[in-house]
């Protein structure tokens, strides 16, 4: 079974939500687990400080677990690999065009991600959705369709008629308003 985990962005608020959310990612692990940090979204010069702030948020969330963590490689064949022996993908949010532009490059993307845990937060729930509404973009856009499912992150209630409308978009599919640091599990 694979368990996708959807956040609605901002992880690095610290709050009751987001230590929730960490557990949550690490739940099934009884000794170690491998993390793939998925960093596309943002520029590669901000790499290593997201790669410290979520190790140290994940690391913080489950002490007693052994956790390795490695940064997404933007070779195709390499990020296969990875995405292959990892046990944990984490996509980041961020901008949602360069990060689904190097996800749709990788062959049998859904396949790959079978049996393990997938997270997505803001721009990498709506990569793995089928569509969503952008706040940044200010519109409705096609992620990658690995869930069957409409996405709204940041939601606040003002964004009320901008929901309705993504629910309203197309196919008749089960659609999300995601919250600022709160989550939903999603098990397929």
């Amino acid at each position: 079974m694979t368990k996708y985990i959807l956040h609605g962005g901002y992880t690095r608020i610290k709050n009751k939500f987001n230590e929730k959310f960490f557990k949550e990612i690490l739940l099934g692990f009884k000794s170690s687990a491998k993390i793939l940090l998925v960093l596309f979204a943002r520029k590669e010069k901000e790499w290593p400080m997201l790669e410290k702030r979520e190790r140290d948020h994940l690391t913080k969330s489950r002490q007693d677990l052994k956790l390795v963590f490695e940064i997404a490689n933007k070779k195709i064949d390499i990020l296969e690999r990875q995405i292959k022996y990892a046990d944990v993908i984490y996509i980041l949010g961020g901008e949602n065009e360069p990060l689904q532009k190097q996800l749709r490059r990788v062959n049998y993307l859904k396949s790959l991600l079978k049996g393990k845990v997938v997270v997505g937060s803001s721009a990498g729930a709506y990569a793995l959705s089928k569509y969503y509404y952008s706040v940044h973009n200010k519109g409705i856009f096609e992620g990658l369709g690995i869930l069957p499912i409409k996405v709204l992150a940041h939601y606040t209630p003002r964004l009320g008629k901008k929901l309705e409308e993504l629910k309203a978009h197309k196919e008749n599919l089960k659609t999300y308003a995601l919250e600022e640091t709160k989550h939903i599990v999603l098990d397929e």
